[in-house]
C-alpha cells in the first residue's frame, strides 16, 4: 500500500495523495476542547464482605445498588509567543441510590509554560507528570497520584510544581536521544496536602536516553514530605509486533499500618523495592496482548491483610449483638489502607483486545483479568467498546470480584458491577 493513499486503492500519476495547507499546520493561538460524560452503574452488593460491613453497619442492607453520574472534563490552552498556559478543569456528580448525592469539581492541571529555545522549557503551576512504562501501575510515579488499575486511561489530578526539561538530539550513535526533568514540590496542609508531610518541599528528577531502539529513564525524589525514592524504567521494541518494558523502584522509609500480636494498630517502617515487567504484543489480525506482573514492596502481607479482615468482621459481629462500636471504630481507622487499589504484594494483569472482529467497524471488545497472587484473588472485566458515531465514545463494562471471604477481592463491597457509559468529545 502506498503512503498517502486509502487502504485497497492504487495511486495513478494524475492523483496527488499528499497537500500542503499552511493554515493546517500551524499551531493555533487558543485551543479548547475536553468531554461531556453520563455514566449508569448497577452493583451487587456482597452483604457479607468486610467493606460492606464497615460501610453500612446498621440499618438498611440492600443487595443492590444503583448509581448514575455525569462528568464534565474541560482543557484549555492558549499559546503567545514562548508562553503557553493550559488548564484542565474536571467536575462530577453523582447520584447513589443507597450512600446518596456527591459532587466534586478540581483543577486536574493549570499553569504558565516557557520556552525560551526548542528543547527547553519551564513550567509553573498544577501538573500530572506520567513517569513509568506500566499499563496497569507505576512503581516509579513518584510524583503521580495512583492509576486506577482497572481502568488505567482515567485522568487524574496532578501536583503543584515548577519544573524545568531540557531535551537534545544526538543523531546517529548508539545514544540518540538525551533528556533531563527536574521538578520542585512543596507540601502544606493546602498545597499538595495528600503528596506526604505538610511544611516539606521535594526535588525530583529523571534523565531519559533513546538507546537504539530502547527508551530508559532513570528517576529520583528526595527525602522530604516522603521517604527517597530511586529508580529505572525502560521500553523496548524488540520486534514491530512486541515491546516489553519494565520498572523498578527503591523507596526508602515506607509506612504501613498493621495490626500487631495484641490487636493493636502499629506503623512498620523499612526500605522496599517494587518492580514491574510487562510486555506487548500485537498479532497481524490487530489482536493486542498486555501481560504485567507486578510486585508491590508497600504493600500488605497475606497474614496482615487477614488480620484486617478479621478485625472487620469479629468488629461487626459485636456491634450487631452488643451495639458497642469500639471495635468497629479501630477497623475505620485503619480500613483506607486495606481499600485502595491493589494493597498487597503480587499482582498479574492479563488483557487481550480484539480491534473490529468480524469487520465490525469502530468496534473494540476487550477482556481484563488483574489477579491477586498472593491470596488468589481476581476481578474479572469484559469490555465493549464503540466509537461509530462522530465525536461519541459508547462503552459497555461488567466486573466480577471473584475469591472467598478473607481475600482481597472475596472482601470488596460488590460481588458484581454493570456499567454503560457515553462520552461527547468536543
Amino acid at each position: 500500500m502506498s503512503a498517502g493513499t486509502a487502504y485497497g486503492e492504487q495511486a495513478t500519476p494524475t492523483q496527488s495523495p499528499y497537500t500542503f495547507e499552511p493554515s493546517e499546520y500551524k499551531q493555533k493561538e487558543l485551543e479548547f476542547g475536553g468531554y461531556l460524560e453520563g455514566k449508569l452503574e448497577g452493583f451487587d452488593l456482597n452483604r457479607g464482605s468486610a467493606f460492606y460491613e464497615l460501610n453500612k453497619p446498621a440499618g438498611h442492607r440492600p443487595e443492590l445498588n444503583e448509581r448514575s453520574t455525569g462528568t464534565v472534563e474541560l482543557t484549555g490552552k492558549l499559546h503567545k509567543g514562548i508562553v503557553t498556559l493550559n488548564f484542565t478543569a474536571h467536575a462530577d456528580a453523582d447520584q447513589d441510590a443507597v450512600f446518596g448525592k456527591d459532587q466534586d469539581a478540581e483543577l486536574y492541571e493549570g499553569g504558565l509554560n516557557l520556552q525560551p529555545t526548542t528543547g527547553l522549557s519551564f513550567y509553573l503551576g498544577k501538573k500530572t507528570l506520567l513517569w513509568g512504562k506500566g499499563y496497569a501501575w507505576n512503581p516509579v510515579g513518584f510524583l503521580q497520584r495512583p492509576k486506577d488499575p482497572t481502568d488505567p486511561n482515567l485522568s487524574r489530578e496532578g501536583f503543584w510544581m515548577a519544573t524545568a526539561n531540557y531535551t537534545r538530539s544526538l543523531g546517529e550513535g548508539p545514544v540518540r536521544t538525551v533528556g533531563l526533568t527536574t521538578a520542585f514540590i512543596p507540601t502544606t496542609p493546602d498545597l499538595n496536602s495528600d503528596f506526604g508531610q505538610a511544611y516539606n518541599y521535594d526535588v525530583a528528577g529523571k534523565l531519559y536516553m533513546l538507546v537504539g531502539h530502547t527508551d530508559i529513564d532513570f528517576m529520583g525524589l528526595s527525602g522530604g514530605a516522603k521517604g527517597e525514592r530511586f529508580g529505572a524504567d525502560f521500553s523496548s521494541a524488540v520486534t514491530s509486533a512486541l515491546e516489553v518494558h519494565g520498572e523498578v523502584a527503591r523507596i526508602n522509609d515506607s509506612m504501613r499500618t498493621v495490626l500487631n500480636s495484641a490487636g493493636q494498630p502499629t506503623q512498620i517502617v523499612s526500605d522496599v523495592t517494587s518492580y514491574l515487567l510487562g510486555l506487548n504484543y500485537l498479532t497481524e489480525t490487530d489482536t493486542t496482548y498486555i501481560v504485567e506482573y507486578y510486585h508491590n514492596g508497600e504493600g500488605f502481607r497475606n497474614s496482615e491483610a487477614d488480620s484486617f479482615y478479621s478485625l472487620a468482621h469479629d468488629a461487626f459481629a459485636q456491634f450487631r449483638s452488643t451495639g458497642n462500636t469500639a471495635l468497629l471504630q479501630k477497623a475505620d481507622m485503619i480500613s483506607n489502607a486495606y481499600m485502595r487499589p491493589n494493597p498487597m504484594r503480587d499482582y498479574v494483569n492479563f488483557k487481550v483486545s480484539q480491534k473490529e472482529p468480524f469487520n465490525i467497524l469502530y468496534f473494540t471488545p476487550s477482556l481484563t483479568i488483574q489477579a491477586n497472587l498472593t491470596d488468589h484473588s481476581c476481578t474479572i472485566l469484559p469490555e465493549l467498546l464503540y466509537t461509530g458515531f462522530k465525536n461519541i465514545e459508547l462503552r459497555g463494562r461488567a466486573q466480577a470480584n471473584i475469591g472467598p471471604y478473607q481475600t482481597e477481592f472475596g472482601e470488596k463491597q460488590a460481588d458484581a458491577r454493570v456499567e454503560f457509559r457515553v462520552r461527547y468529545f468536543f
